[in-house]
């Protein structure tokens, strides 16, 4: 459990007042129900429906988008809101490129039965890869300070010769197979040779995994383009390329934040935008600066309070979706509880 040092003042930080409450209650039931809370008073000031999607940030596939993630975000959307609209508060590593599709076509599906609503995504801290590709679905993205986006370029995930599975850009899988193919019709046999115990590192399967997963991530990016026409005229596939473009992002874990989309169509077409400048902007949804202060607040406690209770070791919870009534909660089917060792009797 972390351990802070108090300090002489009024306020004190998500994390100590949250570690304060599960001492003391012993599990998380008072800070999912103050999520709960903090989503009523998110739509209390933005007068839109919202849910809120948080994954921990470990290597299991219940904490992966996957296309249950769908079908309980429709099921939450079939109950009545007072609310139009749907702010997708997001905040995830990523998953399952056509398990994204999904989230996208059923938020899609809600705000289109009314012309004035739109689907926005905001993003608390990050959503990356699939995560990434739910956000540039929406009609608009608002990203919280610091927040961050990053690349949609598919990884494959392959077993190395010690049983260990990793993680491989596809299209480095892809190119390097390719060439590995072409050099290896080598008329000189030593040369033909080493290409070729390269290649057997791979087989086929893979190269045409890798290849089809680069035909899906692009055919995806092209249809999230297409469904933006209609708002964001000037936008083209060019503009993307900062996602969709593995030459020019370099790594998956690349960092993109508001100052690397500043200047470029995505922000200046208004489709990616800081939050808090958006809602100081003129127009339908102005805020006050005091509300948008609260808001801010409201979501940074929401992210602390997810984050604390999804990436807690000794916790199976690794993935919720709610909204302010409900909450769905995915957990790891192979977590185990941490042994505790027994305290030593002091001798006698």
């Amino acid at each position: 459990m972390i351990k802070y040092c108090v300090s002489q003042t009024n306020q004190e930080p998500i994390q100590l007042k949250v570690n304060n409450e599960v001492n003391i209650s012993k599990n998380y039931n008072q800070s999912i129900e103050r999520c709960k809370e903090i989503i009523r008073k998110v739509e209390a000031i933005t007068k839109r429906r919202t849910i809120a999607y948080f994954a921990a940030s470990v290597d299991s596939p219940a904490a992966f988008i996957n296309d249950n993630d769908s079908i309980q975000i429709e099921d939450l959307l079939r109950i009545p809101n007072e609310y139009s609209g749907l702010d997708l508060i997001l905040n995830t590593g990523g998953g399952i490129a056509t398990s994204a599709e999904r989230i996208i076509n059923v938020c899609k599906t809600y705000v289109e039965k009314s012309s004035l609503a739109e689907f926005r995504v905001i993003v608390p801290k990050l959503a990356k890869s699939a995560a990434t590709m739910v956000s540039l679905g929406a009609d608009k993205i608002l990203l919280c300070d610091n927040a961050e986006l990053g690349p949609i370029d598919p990884q494959l995930i392959l077993t190395g010769n010690n049983g260990l599975k990793f993680s491989k850009p596809s299209y480095l899988v892809f190119n390097a197979v390719k060439e590995l193919f072409d050099k290896s019709n080598s008329i000189f046999g030593a040369k033909n040779e080493k290409y070729l115990t390269f290649l057997r590192q791979y087989n086929y399967d893979i190269f045409m995994s890798a290849k089809n997963e680069l035909g899906l991530s692009r055919d995806i990016a092209g249809k999230i383009l297409n469904r933006k026409k209609k708002k964001y005229s000037e936008l083209k596939f060019d503009d993307f390329s900062i996602f969709t473009d593995p030459t020019k992002t370099l790594s998956h874990g690349r960092l993109i934040g508001i100052d690397e989309l500043r200047n470029t169509l995505l922000c200046t077409s208004g489709f990616i935008e800081n939050i808090g400048e958006h809602f100081l902007k003129k127009g339908k949804d102005r805020l006050e600066k005091l509300k948008i202060d609260e808001l801010s607040k409201l979501i940074w406690e929401l992210l602390i309070r997810k984050i604390m209770l999804l990436n807690d070791p000794g916790n199976p919870q690794v993935k919720t979706i709610e909204d302010s009534n409900f909450i769905f909660i995915s957990t790891d089917p192979e977590w185990k509880s941490p042994v505790v060792q027994p305290q030593q009797q002091p001798q006698q």
